[in-house]
């Protein structure tokens, strides 16, 4: 399992501290390694087996988005699953692929809950998406 979390700069920080949480939760179900993403993956993909393995974790990028780049990453290093953490602002990866992946969405009332529209609507992606949490509108 491939862990992905969005490191772009549309991902405020309140939405960034609740995928943060997403992620950690993550570990009590499974072991899978995670890379952070922004219009590229930023490599090496970490081995998450442990809780020690979140310590000093902190935000370490900004930039655009990029999903293609999450599949081509994972279809390199023969990962069989992807999970992305993600506000949804970018268009769905444009490739096929074998992997099966899942987008785990949290956003504002904006940009993001467009794109959540955008990819059930045009892409019929709505099983690849679940929505964890929508910032409260300021």
């Amino acid at each position: 399992i491939l862990v992905a979390i969005d490191e772009s700069g549309s991902v405020s920080d309140k939405c960034y501290e609740t995928l943060v949480q997403t992620l950690f939760s993550l570990k009590s179900v499974a072991d899978f390694f995670m890379v952070r993403f922004t219009e590229e993956v930023h490599k090496p993909a970490k081995a998450i087996k442990d809780k020690k393995d979140f310590y000093g974790f902190t935000r370490k990028y900004n930039g655009g988005t990029n999903f293609q780049a999450v599949v081509d990453f994972a279809e390199d290093e023969k990962y069989d699953f992807i999970i992305m953490l993600t506000d949804l602002c970018d268009y769905p990866p444009h490739k096929n692929s074998r992997i099966q992946r899942v987008f785990v969405a949290s956003f504002g009332s904006g940009s993001g809950q467009r794109w959540a529209q955008f990819y059930i609507e045009k892409f019929k992606a709505a099983k690849e998406i679940v929505i964890i949490a929508e910032e409260a509108n300021k």
